[in-house]
């Protein structure tokens, strides 16, 4: 598997060793230890071990091709954090515009508190500003300050109006009060989406 050529980091927490790489593709090796992760903390972004997903999550998680990097934590080669960001063409107002977006975000629970999130946040949104994306979007609790303090220190603002997308049955979704976007290579248009307001439109499957 091709790795990113974008740089990645080690730090130390608590005596560990702790690095943060970023993959076009999760080794072989690491995919059940990632999956094993998302499902533990309930994401419906597995890579390859859906067979647990409900039917909810098959008809709005259908994002795996616009999929374009892994932002994985590891410590001794063991994977204690995950962050997957996507990247697609959606159509605003007419005219093509490109999308990114991280989701899946999870650290170990016997992890936390060490600064772990915070780092693969960064790196994440460092690779988000060397694609081509004209924005970032992502879906959280908006009304929870915790969850607006940890994306608000990489950028993301509430989108504060609905956005919706289609499942893959067809079906159109509508969701008022999970999204959240940052600039990345067009303050304009970040501008113009945010005192837009009609919904903003994230095209085929949610993140």
């Amino acid at each position: 598997m091709r790795q990113s050529n974008l740089c990645y980091t080690s730090f130390m927490q608590k005596s560990e060793a702790v690095e943060i790489k970023v993959f076009d593709m999760v080794p072989d090796i690491l995919i059940a230890q990632v999956d094993q992760l998302l499902e533990k903390n309930g994401s419906n972004n597995r890579i390859k071990n859906e067979v647990s997903l409900s039917a909810w999550s098959k008809e709005r998680f259908i994002n795996k091709n616009d999929r374009f990097k892994y932002i994985v934590a590891l410590i001794y080669n063991k994977v204690v954090g995950i962050i997957i960001l996507w990247k697609r063409t959606i159509q605003y107002y007419g005219k093509p515009i490109i999308v990114g977006g991280l989701g899946g975000v999870g650290v170990q629970k016997e992890y936390r508190g060490r600064g772990i999130a915070t780092s693969m946040l960064t790196h994440a949104k460092q690779t988000l500003d060397f694609s081509d994306s004209d924005v970032a979007f992502l879906g959280t609790d908006i009304n929870d300050p915790q969850m607006l303090k940890i994306y608000g220190r990489i950028g993301f603002v509430p989108l504060k109006k609905a956005f919706t997308y289609i499942g893959k049955s067809g079906k159109h979704y509508k969701d008022p009060t999970a999204g959240m976007i940052a600039p990345i290579h067009s303050q304009k248009l970040y501008k113009e989406i945010l005192k837009g307001v009609e919904p903003f439109h994230i095209g085929i499957g949610t993140w």
